[in-house]
């Protein structure tokens, strides 16, 4: 769980970094939508790494959300940040992220593709944001399936997120 929360911090800095280190387009829903967005364009078969890391993402409602990411969020338990539906502050700008720098890489990798397809998506409403993960056809799946058996919360099969039709606009 400590990796993944690394993962997360480390994700938070590389989008602050493309945003000229400016925090106040995030907040929780888009970062969570962005976070979807990086792992999923990012993660082929030959390409599990982050999906390996971010394992969790579940159908709800409003798109895909990594529900150990939502949990960090909520219970305000990252070391860098403290994250809101409203807001992204930093609570300590002395940590440094303890990742490897493979790790890292891919990070900076996964959000560099993101930012290609879709250079204004730092900018986006997490509406917007909405209306773009809501389009993957992981999501449309398993949020059928979920509403079927009467349930509002399924895990997305991280190979599902890999193969699916992807979608940045």
């Amino acid at each position: 769980m400590r990796n993944k929360i690394l993962f997360f911090e480390y994700f938070v800095d590389a989008l602050i970094r493309k945003n000229n280190y400016k925090t106040d387009t995030f907040t929780a829903p888009n970062l969570i939508r962005l976070l979807f967005l990086t792992v999923g364009l990012y993660s082929t078969d030959e390409n599990k790494y982050l999906t390996e890391i971010f394992n969790k993402f579940a159908a709800k409602p409003f798109g895909p959300v990594e529900e150990d990411v939502c949990e960090f969020i909520a219970a305000d338990i990252l070391s860098k940040y403290s994250i809101t539906n409203s807001s992204c502050k930093i609570k300590n700008d002395n940590i440094s992220i303890d990742l490897d720098n493979y790790s890292k890489q891919v990070v900076d990798d996964a959000v560099n593709l993101l930012l290609e397809k879709n250079p204004n998506i730092l900018y986006y409403q997490p509406t917007h944001l909405v209306d773009i993960v809501q389009k993957w056809s992981c999501w449309g799946i398993c949020y059928d399936v979920a509403l079927t058996n009467g349930n509002f919360n399924i895990i997305i099969p991280p190979k599902m997120i890999r193969n699916s039709v992807k979608y940045y606009m």
